[in-house]
């Protein structure tokens, strides 16, 4: 199937534009230029209760692109004669070649009298879930942002688009970017160096580091001195057992090709009564000692696990959580600096089918866990780097079960660090109904613009709004939806 999409990318790919001697070219790093990447471009949603000056916003965005080391977002992708994907920056930016593409659409209405507007998922005191793709497309992108990395370096079009819609009470901010570009923690340098050139602050935004060199070519590296294999080394899919694995996976595929990205709101409430009902489990099994440390979204990442056998029958099942490696290996990052770019690592918890079956809620959560304890060390970190030197995307668990991912954007503090207070021409939300401080976001959603059919069981939670409610959203099968909104449907709202 990859060979077949390869032959025809090939066969029908378009003469990329001419070189332009002078452009700056900054090379795409290892990381960043993973062929799963080059088919995946994601939109992000942002609403805010006020009125924006748009314009502020757009010259901000516009003087910030044209210093040192930053200009790289806003250059163009290429491949290069080797195959490798970099990115070429113009001398100057100018209309005809900008640093981002920005379309401004105004509506003469508040936004919850537009009929696409009002369809945007909203807080309350009950969870539920709600489709996403294709429903919010008019306040999402242009028919011509939709557009894959791999596309896009056929194209001399900069990486990112953005597409701002003003109500006469609120402001919708969409931007599109390709994940070559980076990661959600690269995205929040990105938008906290915004907020402060807004604010004029410019001597505070961070300086730039990594547009050349790759902070983590030693991570891993082979002539470095090994010190420990990667904890789940003997785990590892290979051979005939990863061979095995692919088998089922594609199986699962042509029985559920659909799969739907929806976003799942999760009131402060519930998220509490989840937390108590893992403490209870936890302490159920702990015969008295300390109860252990599990987090928000440890809990969260185990209650996805919660209808996997109505989906998948008695079958094991490995957990993914993807996290950023900033802040866990000492010297790797050079402090106050910005580093936009992918710098990930995973960790792995695999559970049987028994396990599956018979932990409660509490226990799977503590296995989550240990299992990002155990394997974030900056030894392990270093472990799988250099696994990955190997396997671009290494596998573990059983050749009979499934995986899923995780992704926390918490970290990130969206919710925080956004601040475009400068740019406010008036509120258009007030009283109890209002969520969020004037320029602060009071909603985000993200979903995968262009996604291959394998990918799939992914979810991502985009972050802890003021109220302590969570936005959780999610590729998976229509199915597995149904199930997950069965599970909501038992809550009572205290």
């Amino acid at each position: 199937m990859n060979a077949a999409a390869w032959l025809w990318r090939r066969c029908t790919a378009r003469t990329p534009p001419p070189i332009v001697e002078t452009d700056t070219v900054y090379p795409l790093h290892r990381q960043d230029d993973q062929a799963f990447y080059r088919q995946m471009n994601l939109v992000w949603l942002l609403r805010f209760e006020d009125v924006l000056d748009v314009d502020k916003l757009r010259l901000a965005l516009a003087k910030l692109l044209e210093r040192d080391g930053w200009r790289k977002i806003g250059g163009r992708l290429r491949i290069n004669s080797k195959g490798k994907m970099e990115v070429h920056v113009p001398e100057k930016f100018t209309d005809e070649r900008p640093a981002f593409r920005w379309t401004h659409q105004i509506f003469d209405m508040p936004l919850d009298e537009h009929p696409v507007g009002a369809r945007l998922p909203k807080a309350g005191d009950h969870p539920y879930v709600q489709l996403v793709d294709n429903e919010f497309q008019e306040i999402e992108t242009t028919s011509d942002q939709a557009l894959t990395p791999e596309a896009l370096s056929h194209l001399d079009e900069p990486q990112c688009s953005f597409l701002v819609t003003s109500f006469t009470d609120q402001t919708i901010v969409a931007l599109t970017w390709p994940h070559t570009l980076t990661s959600v923690m690269g995205l929040s340098y990105f938008m906290q160096a915004w907020s402060l050139m807004l604010a004029g602050r410019e001597d505070e935004i961070p300086p730039f580091d990594g547009a050349e060199e790759d902070v983590m070519d030693n991570l891993g590296d082979e002539n470095q001195e090994k010190t420990e294999p990667f904890a789940l080394q003997d785990r590892l899919l290979q051979g005939f057992s990863l061979a095995r694995f692919v088998l089922r996976v594609v199986w699962d595929i042509a029985r559920r090709p659909l799969i739907q990205s929806k976003i799942v709101f999760l009131p402060a409430s519930f998220v509490s009564h989840l937390l108590q009902q893992a403490r209870d489990d936890l302490k159920a099994s702990s015969e008295g000692e300390e109860l252990p440390f599990v987090s928000e979204g440890d809990v969260l990442t185990a209650w996805t696990m919660s209808v996997l056998p109505a989906i998948y029958g008695n079958r094991p099942y490995t957990v993914m959580n993807v996290a950023d490696l900033r802040g866990r290996v000492p010297g790797l990052f050079k402090p106050g600096h910005a580093y936009v770019q992918n710098t990930l690592t995973q960790t792995f918890t695999i559970f049987s089918a028994e396990d599956v079956k018979s932990l409660g809620l509490g226990r799977r959560a503590l296995r989550v866990r240990q299992s990002i304890v155990e394997q974030t060390t900056p030894a392990q970190c270093a472990a799988y780097a250099r696994l990955t030197r190997k396997i671009s995307i290494p596998l573990f668990g059983e050749a009979s079960g499934t995986m899923g991912s995780m992704t926390n954007w918490g970290k990130a503090k969206f919710f925080d660090i956004i601040d475009f207070a400068p740019a406010v021409v008036k509120a258009g939300v007030s009283g109890d109904r209002r969520r969020a401080e004037p320029g602060k976001i009071a909603y985000q959603h993200a979903h995968i613009l262009k996604r291959a059919v394998e990918v799939r069981n992914c979810f991502f939670l985009t972050g802890k709004d003021r109220q302590g409610s969570y936005w959780l959203g999610g590729v998976i099968h229509p199915d597995f939806w149904a199930a997950l909104e069965k599970e909501l449907q038992k809550f009572t709202p205290p």
